[in-house]
Formats: structure tokens, C-alpha cells, sequence
């Protein structure tokens, strides 16, 4: 057996513990920024590689739970997204190129940071951030749909609920000769657990985790095919930080023109995604839609007007909560971060 099987054996008898361990990891980098020399590459670069290798359990996890032939609850985005994996090999590789570039994209600059000059520092955020845009464009002329964030699947197996479902259920579900008592249906093939297996489980809960997923023909109506306008829309948003790190390399960070630039593009494709909106958007565009409006809060942590007015703000917040106990220590966090808002671009992108 090899040493990767040997590990993905490990991690199904191992999951709830193994999640556990993800979140106390993660726990510790946020911690760990403004505490030592270089700390901050140290904490972005164990929250990449934790989140590199959650990447590779999610994978393992669905893997294990599609093979059995069980199914499971998912996610609206979920559904979606492994719908086109399955019907497009390169929508399979963009997006998980685009997952795997986000994942690592902040070591990578803050490395570079440590190591480069400042122009060939945005050299290669613009490089990452071209890299980014290849790729959205790839998934919106594949789909004919807008992109989404995440980019890819996210974690819908609670790990620490396969002691009980669903690939328990699959590996305890045999009789004493090591029959199995699964139950597969002739025309779906769709598996069922006898009862005496689903241990704990409501027959509420039971029949929730069987239910249609949604009431669209295909998982591709989670998303509208999109209009001429709204493609425009979608190219604008694809293009904005490329466009933003190209003027911030012509006319520096503390310049207010990229900063107006990207405003502007940002919020007219807002406006035309807006404006094709109506009272039969799904509730996948809905979602991204308001996800997308969030995202101009990132203005308030980038420069120039996060010099003018919002760094003055969060001192002086600081400043005040210095005498009360619970508040210093949220404020103690907003100071270690906020070299990093204003060094690390990727911090505060929103791409």
C-alpha cells in the first residue's frame, strides 16, 4: 500500500480529529502575526500550507462519500460547482488552479516583500493577478455564467459526523460474514443504510439529507446563462485588479488614481450585474451578488483613503479600548494586522 493510501485510510478513520487539528492550526496563525522576527510569513505560511492540505482532505472526503454511492447533503455552490467539474475537464482545471493561486497568493507576495525591491515586488503580484484573470476568463467563456467565489467546492462533510454518516455507515453496514446490508436501488443505484445503522438519526434529519437539492432541471440553472450587458459587467469585474496593480505600479499605492480607477470599473460592473438582476434570480446569484457589494468595504483599508481616514479611525479606537480587558485584546489583534493592510495587497484585494 502505498504511503498516500496508507494516509487517506488514516484520515477516514481519523476525520473528526484531523478537523480539529485544521481549526486549532488556523487558530494559532492569527495569533501569530506582530509576536516575533518574520512571524507574519510564518503565520501566512502555515495558513497556506493548512489550507493547501484541507484542499487535499476535501478531495479525499468527497472522493470516499461519491464512490460508496451515498448521497449527501451539498451546498448550493457545492452542486453547482461539481456539476461543470464533471462536465468540463477545463472548468475542472481553472477553477482549481484559481483555488490552489488564492490559497498561496498572500505568502507569495509577503515572501516576496522580504526578499525583492518593490517594483519587482509588484512585478509579481501583477504576474499573479494575470494569472487570476486568464483563468476567470477562461471559466466565464466555458460557462457563459458569472464566476464565483470560492472558486471551488468548499468543506459540506462534517467530518466529525462520519462516525455515524455516511462513510461509516458504508464500512459498518455488514453482518457478521462480511455481507454488506446496504441496499442499492436497481434503476437509481442511489445506496441506503438500513435503520438499525443510522444510530441517532431523526427520521426528520433522515429524510432532509435525501431531499432534491434544488428545483432547477440542471445544477448549470444555479446560475443564468448572461446577456450582453452583463458579460460586460462580468469582463469589467474579471479585469479590476489587473487593472488596479498595472496603475499602481505606474502611479504608486498612496496615488488616489488607482484607487478612483478601480472604484469606477468595480462599481459599474456592480451596476450592470445590478441591472440584470430580477425577482427570478436564483439564490446563488443572489448570494454572490451581496458578497460582491461587501467587497467595497475593501476601500476603506486601501490607500490613499485608508491614510487619510481610516487608519486614524482604527488608532484611535485602539487608543481607547487600551484600559478595557476583553476589548485590548481584539484591539491588540487589529494593531498586529494592521502592518499588513498596509504592506500586503492581497490583504485587502478582493480579487
Amino acid at each position: 500500500m502505498s504511503p498516500l493510501s496508507v494516509y487517506r485510510e488514516f484520515l477516514l478513520q481519523n476525520a473528526a480529529q484531523i478537523s480539529s487539528v485544521e481549526s486549532a492550526l488556523r487558530s494559532l496563525s492569527y495569533f501569530l502575526p506582530g509576536r516575533f522576527e518574520d512571524a507574519d510569513l510564518a503565520s501566512e505560511g502555515l495558513f497556506a500550507a493548512i489550507n493547501l492540505l484541507s484542499l487535499y482532505h476535501d478531495r479525499i472526503l468527497y472522493d470516499a462519500v461519491r464512490s460508496a454511492g451515498i448521497e449527501h447533503k451539498s451546498s448550493l455552490l457545492n452542486h453547482y460547482h461539481h456539476h461543470w467539474y464533471q462536465q468540463s475537464a477545463v472548468v475542472l482545471g481553472a477553477s482549481t488552479a484559481l483555488t490552489l493561486i488564492q490559497t498561496v497568493e498572500g505568502f507569495i507576495e509577503m515572501a516576496a516583500n522580504k526578499r525583492l525591491s518593490r517594483k519587482r515586488k509588484w512585478d509579481v503580484v501583477a504576474a499573479i493577478e494575470a494569472v487570476k484573470v486568464i483563468l476567470r476568463l477562461v471559466l466565464v467563456a466555458r460557462t457563459r455564467r458569472a464566476t464565483l467565489t470560492p472558486a471551488g467546492p468548499e468543506r459540506d462533510i462534517d467530518p466529525q459526523l462520519l462516525g455515524s454518516a455516511p462513510l461509516a455507515v458504508a464500512r459498518d453496514a455488514t453482518d457478521e460474514t462480511g455481507n454488506s446490508k446496504l441496499y442499492r436501488g436497481t434503476r437509481t443505484g442511489v445506496v441506503f443504510a438500513p435503520l438499525e445503522v443510522l444510530e441517532g438519526e431523526s427520521v426528520t434529519r433522515f429524510l432532509t439529507s435525501k431531499s432534491v437539492r434544488n428545483a432547477y432541471k440542471s445544477p448549470a440553472d444555479l446560475l443564468a446563462p448572461m446577456a450582453r450587458s452583463r458579460t460586460v459587467g462580468e469582463v469589467l469585474y474579471v479585469l479590476r485588479p489587473l487593472i488596479y496593480v498595472m496603475l499602481i505600479r505606474r502611479f504608486g499605492r498612496k496615488s488616489w488614481i488607482p484607487f478612483a480607477a478601480s472604484l469606477v470599473v468595480e462599481a459599474i460592473s456592480y451596476l450592470l450585474a445590478a441591472r440584470n438582476m430580477t425577482r427570478t434570480a436564483t439564490p446563488l446569484e443572489q448570494d454572490e451578488h451581496r458578497r460582491r457589494a461587501y467587497t467595497f468595504l475593501f476601500y476603506l483599508l486601501r490607500s490613499p483613503l485608508y491614510d487619510a481616514v481610516t487608519k486614524g479611525v482604527l488608532d484611535s479606537f485602539c487608543a481607547s479600548m487600551a484600559n478595557k480587558p476583553i476589548l485590548r485584546l481584539f484591539a491588540n489583534i487589529v494593531q498586529d494586522y494592521q502592518p499588513l493592510w498596509e504592506s500586503v495587497y492581497f490583504y485587502t484585494s478582493g480579487s
